[in-house]
């Protein structure tokens, strides 16, 4: 371990990814930063990956490997290598925190640019540093990288406060490199639910309701696979991850006394359902679903909130986690609290 670079502990949760996890695994393994440590956790895999994964650790220190019994969620595996990393035992603790899905790749310089980029004097008080991507299919036909509907060229520094920006930014994990003592001071832990296959949109409040400042890389260093058979992102699993999402992060708000601090972000959070669900769900373009997202932000941050309205705007989005009469009652009753806090 080079202890006189940062130490990067990089996040990777894994579940049943035998064919693809081995290029994941390379990716790690061929950062050109000297100072990282990459800690997997299988959570209960029925395949090979284990295997794979113990594989790795055998030949290259830099692997950790842990183990779940049984299949806990992807909430879970994220906790588990989180609590790895972050505990106040271990004699080498990260500096920084990133996060790499099972069967995505990090560019090659990833990590190395992100250390750079977080100790340059413009950015040094950043808490979270805004990646690029782009996707690409199991035949590694990529597309242009992920367009950001926000400007973010105004500075190298950024304040959070009252910014919904970082709500509406893609919220997975590995989108953003992370000061590790920002999570570990401020606890942020996955949601955990075997159930909800899409935990990331509560990690991404968190982060938002706790973040101070953030910086952004137009570089793009990171390929995130889509159209895999049985991957999260395939499996249209936004009407529970929506709602399931919903009631922890009101005991979350609560348990911080983050009400006051987070309306902005709460409101963020609503204009992104409909951010998300129109663009990557694929109804709209992307600049009528960025104008989308802001009127209803705007409506429920100005108070201007009319259960008639959001409720005849609801039907007639077409999101496909509005499918039951339930559904919309939820989410109007969830908006109906919103706005009793602004």
């Amino acid at each position: 371990m080079n202890v006189k670079q940062p130490l990067v502990s990089v996040m990777t949760p894994m579940y049943n990814v035998e064919n693809y996890l081995e290029r994941t695994l390379d990716s790690l393994a061929n950062q050109t930063y000297p100072n990282c440590e990459f800690i997997l956790c299988d959570d209960g895999s029925t395949d090979d990956t284990l295997l794979i994964a113990q594989s790795f650790a055998d030949n290259d220190p830099r692997f950790v490997v842990l183990q779940h019994a049984e299949n806990r969620g992807n909430g879970a595996g994220q906790n588990t290598c989180l609590n790895y990393a972050l505990d106040p035992n271990r004699e080498y603790k990260p500096k920084y925190i990133a996060f790499c899905d099972h069967d995505d790749i990090m560019h090659s310089d990833l990590i190395e640019h992100c250390v750079g980029k977080m100790q340059t004097h413009d950015v040094q008080t950043a808490e979270m540093l805004l990646l690029n991507y782009c996707t690409a299919d199991v035949h590694f036909e990529n597309t242009p990288p992920m367009p950001i509907p926000f400007d973010l060229s105004g500075g190298k520094l950024f304040s959070a406060q009252n910014d919904a920006t970082l709500v509406m930014f893609p919220p997975p994990p590995w989108a953003k490199f992370y000061d590790a003592d920002f999570i570990r001071k401020n606890n942020i832990r996955f949601t955990e639910n075997k159930g909800l296959q899409y935990p990331d949109i509560g990690w991404g409040i968190k982060c938002a309701a706790f973040c101070r400042y953030y910086a952004y890389t137009p570089n793009v260093l990171y390929t995130h696979f889509v159209n895999r058979a049985k991957s999260i992102s395939t499996q249209n699993s936004l009407t529970s991850t929506i709602l399931n999402e919903y009631y922890p992060l009101q005991e979350f708000f609560s348990e911080y006394n983050l009400h006051g601090t987070v309306t902005s972000v709460a409101n963020a959070f609503h204009a992104f359902t409909f951010y998300y669900g129109e663009y990557l769900q694929g109804e709209r373009n992307l600049q009528e679903a960025t104008l989308f997202a802001k009127y209803f932000s705007n409506e429920i941050a100005f108070g201007n909130f009319d259960e008639a309205v959001l409720r005849a705007a609801i039907a007639e989005t077409k999101l496909p986690f509005v499918i039951t009469a339930d559904t919309i009652d939820s989410y109007v009753d969830y908006m109906t609290g919103l706005k009793k806090q602004l």
